[in-house]
């Protein structure tokens, strides 16, 4: 894993029962959340946008389904996806998602942040509008890679594994661990 500020770490074990917040936008705002739990190598990755739209990106066998608020949406090469919104006489993209033929790109300008996914790794950006306004396990974006392990009640770790446990949502699908609460770790 790689964080906005360019630190890099290797993420621990966590259940694939287990969504993990990858980046939100931790401003009074909330634009988006962006969530992604790994099953084997593949990665699961939701994002909720204004807390109006719900996209997944869900690997399988034939490639990625995308569903958008729980309906299926067919990508391809020469069909792309297209979000608009009507205001007044004029139209507003919303948000996009592309296929090259290896990539998904979701690019959510109206809100600030886009990611490409292949199902296996994915890659997140953000606009400079977030710059220290962003947490999850993509860091706090803030352009100082020093105390880059935050959690999100503010406390900062030493070390990343206990770190990205603070990020997991635990929920009735997953049991957290005995050793992802560990306060010992805290700086």
């Amino acid at each position: 894993m790689q964080t906005f500020d360019n630190v890099s770490y290797s993420l621990p074990p966590i259940d694939r029962k287990c969504f993990t917040v990858i980046a939100k936008d931790c401003s009074v705002e909330q634009n988006f959340l962006i969530l992604a739990a790994k099953n084997n190598e593949r990665s699961t990755i939701r994002m909720y946008l204004s807390n109006k739209y719900k996209i997944e990106l869900i690997p399988g066998e034939d490639g990625i389904t995308v569903q958008i608020n729980g309906k299926q949406v067919p990508i391809t090469r020469s069909e792309p996806y297209t979000q608009n919104m009507q205001r007044g006489n004029k139209e507003i993209e919303l948000f996009s998602i592309t296929f090259n033929g290896v990539y998904y790109r979701l690019e959510a300008n109206k809100f600030g942040v886009s990611l490409s996914t292949d199902g296996n790794g994915f890659g997140v950006e953000v606009e400079e509008y977030f710059t220290g306004k962003v947490c999850g396990i993509c860091g706090d974006n803030n352009g100082d890679a020093s105390n880059e392990f935050r959690a999100p009640n503010g406390s900062v770790f030493r070390n990343s594994n206990p770190f990205a446990y603070s990020y997991v949502l635990k929920d009735a699908n997953c049991e957290p661990q005995s050793d992802w609460d560990n306060d010992n770790d805290l700086l």
